[in-house]
């Protein structure tokens, strides 16, 4: 039982990690082994004008036979691509001093601190055990001793193998180092997980391994007994997949900004997807400091070319994972679209307009053309609402029997509803008559192309004609009028 691999990258098993480097707000070292899904998630993100290399250092409990380490190094958009790790083996300390005559309990508070403090020992002496230039992707660092290539690793598509002369510094490991030495495109130094899979040396003790073993038992108890609550005992815990520390959210499911699972996401001309909400508040924010709507993320300004989209595409993965994983408890708490108010809104305006057409069809008080042109306006209206939600599904009463492509279409429609409907119609555009400019000179039409000048009588001049004036004054054909050139100003 005690050949389980453990995690050792965890606060519960009394693993310590430090950093050199400042790290930003809520992306602390310590998200690393933390216990919180939500803050283990966050990973670590180091300030962004310090530069590399950034080191973080992680404490074991006990000396560790390392088999592999498994580390994501990018945290959104920030990525690094040069680690190097590096590893140190403390002996353990061993009591030589009068042992008959201390109590048992001091002895076993010794030996519980000798692990946290750092007094007793000289400082470790760390060695490179392997260096990867990575693109941000997962990676996997496996001890070749121990690890069986061919079944262990499988998963992982990036593999470099720890090696060192010294074999004390893989199978009895204290200290293991991760140093950052650059990133990429100039980013912050990032590292979103890390898992160290080992067993305690065998230079551990045995009740130390049986206590680290019974600490990681009762890590994953929690996990075991929720899942068993979900499936309604029909399940061993061993066999479940969908716990609640096992479901990975995908990166693109999530927002930019927030780091939260989008409900509506929007496409930026940046290439970011943010949820609407997060937009919105964005977009009001500005506008309190009298700005334009623009890219939360370049500053660029929107316009009729540049502008944010929809990602319905995006929406759509996002409804059936949410479906998919509806049964787990952080995964139900999460917001999503519902279109039922959308069916019962359709349902209600096709029933009100059918009432009220008949209802002043069999008025004996209107005309024939009033009752003519109010047919016109009602099928003009409900041209309007056809356009502005093609796909729009009629009114169900049966909703417990949807099946899944129903619930993920209606989903969509409510999402594409409710982006539609702040944005302006242009359904009922009216022709502009375009009025022909001439000069009041030689009266001839003025192009968008050729040079105009305007008089203060709002008549206009061509350049030719303006130019080959030989007076100051310049008098308009049209209302007689005269003006000085330097009255005169160009219009386009």
């Amino acid at each position: 039982m005690l050949r389980m691999l453990i995690n050792f990258a965890l606060e519960s098993l009394g693993s310590t990690v430090s950093s050199d480097k400042v790290s930003v707000d809520g992306h602390e070292c310590t998200n690393l082994i933390s216990q919180d899904l939500t803050l283990r998630r966050k990973g670590y993100l180091a300030e962004h004008f310090l530069r590399p290399p950034v080191t973080l250092t992680f404490h074991f409990p006990c000396n560790v036979c390392i088999h592999k380490v498994v580390l994501v190094p990018s945290v959104g958009q920030q990525k690094s691509n040069l680690l190097e790790l590096l590893c140190a083996s403390q002996l353990q300390y061993r009591e030589t001093l009068h042992l008959s005559q201390m109590k048992k309990a001091h002895i076993e508070s010794r030996r519980e601190s000798h692990s946290n403090s750092s007094t007793n020992f000289p400082p470790p002496v760390f060695y490179t055990v392997s260096k990867v230039f990575s693109n941000g992707d997962e990676t996997c660092f496996y001890n070749p001793k121990v690890v069986n290539l061919n079944s262990e690793l499988d998963t992982f598509k990036k593999q470099i193998a720890m090696r060192h002369f010294k074999s004390e510094m893989l199978t009895a490991a204290s200290h293991l180092t991760i140093k950052i030495l650059s990133t990429l495109s100039g980013s912050a130094a990032a590292l979103s997980k890390i898992d160290i899979w080992g067993l305690p040396s065998n230079s551990v003790q045995s009740h130390l391994k049986e206590k680290i073993f019974t600490k990681y038992v009762n890590f994953l108890k929690p996990e075991c007994s929720s899942s068993l609550k979900n499936e309604n005992h029909k399940q061993d815990c061993g066999d479940l997949n969908i716990s609640q520390g096992k479901i990975e959210i995908p990166e693109e499911f999530l927002d930019s900004l927030t780091w939260e699972v989008m409900t509506i996401p929007i496409l930026l001309p940046s290439g970011k997807n943010i949820d609407k909400s997060t937009l919105d508040t964005y977009i009001a924010h500005e506008s309190v400091c009298c700005k334009k709507p623009r890219d939360p993320f370049t500053g660029i300004e929107f316009s009729d070319s540049i502008k944010p989209l929809p990602n319905l595409a995006l929406k759509a993965r996002i409804d059936q994972f949410l479906m998919k994983n509806s049964s787990d408890q952080i995964i139900g708490t999460v917001p999503r679209t519902v279109s039922d108010g959308l069916r019962t809104l359709l349902g209600k305006r096709k029933v009100t307009g059918q009432r009220v057409n008949q209802n002043l069809l069999s008025t004996p008080c209107i005309s024939d053309v009033d009752r003519h042109n109010t047919h016109r306006l009602h099928q003009t209206i409900v041209k309007e609402c056809t356009i502005i939600v093609p796909n729009a599904v009629p009114a169900n009463t049966d909703t417990g029997n949807s099946s899944h492509e129903t619930q993920l279409k209606d989903s969509l429609n409510s999402a594409l509803f409710s982006i539609l409907h702040d944005l302006p119609s242009s359904v009922n555009e009216t022709n502009v008559e375009t009025v022909d400019v001439k000069c009041c000179s030689c009266v001839q039409k003025l192009s968008n192309e050729t040079i105009v000048y305007q008089l203060p009588c709002s008549h206009v001049v061509c350049r030719t004609c303006l130019f080959l004036s030989p007076l100051t004054i310049f008098k308009c054909s049209l209302c007689t009028l005269g003006f000085e050139k330097k009255m005169i100003v160009r219009k386009h």
